[in-house]
């Protein structure tokens, strides 16, 4: 009986969830409050239990979508955090962060959900949308403590549009599925 228990234990150690608190996000930028990739992950599994409840989303979705919120950026303790404007900008670093970020999600026991997730536009949509919400979060907690750099207007005004387009992408995504 120990012995199975032992394996079980050893098998759990090795995915080394604890990185994730050491990826530092906003990487590179002036920022005043530092979030790790863990309390922004957390961040967003919550915002995504919020927006599945406000547009009535199955259980089942909900689920998939927590699922998804909880490991979206797992993949990034190998790759590092690497902010949305620069992936924007350079569609090449997205594709390739993008491929191994997924190659090493596949390594994880979590994989067959990630990838079930991933396949349902509304879930998808309903996670993209938490996390830039967050992101107007953690925007807004920097705008209150007095950063005024060019990043917090230039990150504001691109993660508002992409909420408010994101919610009508859901809002639609809802009333087609219904």
């Amino acid at each position: 009986m120990k012995k199975p228990i032992r394996n079980l234990m050893n098998k759990l150690l090795s995915y080394d969830l604890y990185k994730q608190g050491n990826i530092v996000r906003w990487a590179g930028r002036h920022v005043i409050v530092h979030e790790n990739d863990a309390e922004h992950m957390h961040y967003v599994t919550q915002l995504t239990m919020i927006l599945c409840k406000h547009f009535e989303i199955d259980e089942h979705r909900t689920l998939l979508a927590c699922q998804l919120a909880a490991t979206h950026d797992w993949g990034e303790t190998i790759t590092n955090d690497v902010n949305f404007v620069v992936k924007r900008k350079n569609p090449a670093i997205k594709e390739g962060l993008d491929s191994q970020e997924l190659e090493f999600m596949k390594t994880t026991p979590l994989f067959e959900e990630y990838s079930l997730a991933l396949k349902d536009e509304l879930v998808k949509k309903i996670v993209d949308c938490a996390d830039s919400i967050d992101v107007l979060y953690y925007i807004n907690r920097e705008k209150m403590l007095g950063n005024r750099t060019d990043i917090v207007t230039d990150v504001w005004n691109e993660a508002e549009k992409r909420v408010m387009n994101l919610l009508v992408s859901i809002k639609n995504l809802k009333e087609k599925d219904v």
